[in-house]
Order: structure tokens, then C-alpha cells, then sequence
């Protein structure tokens, strides 16, 4: 062997630790990063028609509350069927209770 040869494979012998620590943080890294891509390629579709039926389920199974019904009403069935109904001809029902409950009113007995 020659001196340079030599020389060499000293330094090599004493760096060789940090070498391999290098090598085997790399190669993790590269382990991990795969790894992490694969799970995103399998993933992210499973996960996203999972997310899909239960959105579709869950609209199967909602229920209408009478809040939301009544909002419903107010906001589309009266604003495309209002014409309809001729406003000035229908009496108020608050009006037109009170009315009636006040001429039925029994007189005092003395």
C-alpha cells in the first residue's frame, strides 16, 4: 500500500462513526418521507369517499326543525306565491281573534 492510500483509509477509520450515523439518519429519512408519500397516495382518496358517505348519511338522516321550516316558508314560499293572495282582503287573525273572544265576554252576575 502506498502512504496516500494509507493516510486515506486512517481518515476514513476515524470519521467512520459520523459516516455511518449520516447514512442510517438519511436513509430514515428517506424511509419516512416514502412512507409518508404512500399513506398520502392511499390515504387521502379513502379518506375523502369516507368523508363523502358520511356527508350523504348524514344528510339522509337530518331532520327539519320547525325553526328552520319556517324560515324556509317565509323566505321562498312566500316570496314566489305571494301574488296569490291578495293582502288587503285577508284579515288579520291577531285582530280578528281578539274580536271575537272580546263580544263573548259574559256579564257579571250581581
Amino acid at each position: 500500500m502506498s502512504q496516500a492510500k494509507v493516510d486515506k483509509y486512517k481518515e476514513e477509520k476515524k470519521n467512520r462513526q459520523k459516516t455511518m450515523q449520516r447514512t442510517r439518519i438519511r436513509n430514515g429519512a428517506i424511509i419516512v418521507v416514502v412512507f409518508l408519500g404512500i399513506g398520502a397516495l392511499i390515504g387521502i382518496p379513502i379518506g375523502k369517499k369516507a368523508y363523502q358517505l358520511k356527508q350523504e348519511k348524514d344528510a339522509l338522516n337530518a331532520t327539519v326543525t320547525a325553526d328552520k321550516f319556517d324560515l324556509f316558508f317565509k323566505e321562498y314560499y312566500v316570496a314566489n306565491y305571494a301574488d296569490f293572495f291578495d293582502q288587503e282582503e285577508t284579515p288579520d287573525i291577531g285582530e280578528q281573534a281578539a274580536t271575537d273572544t272580546d263580544s263573548e265576554v259574559p256579564e257579571e252576575v250581581e
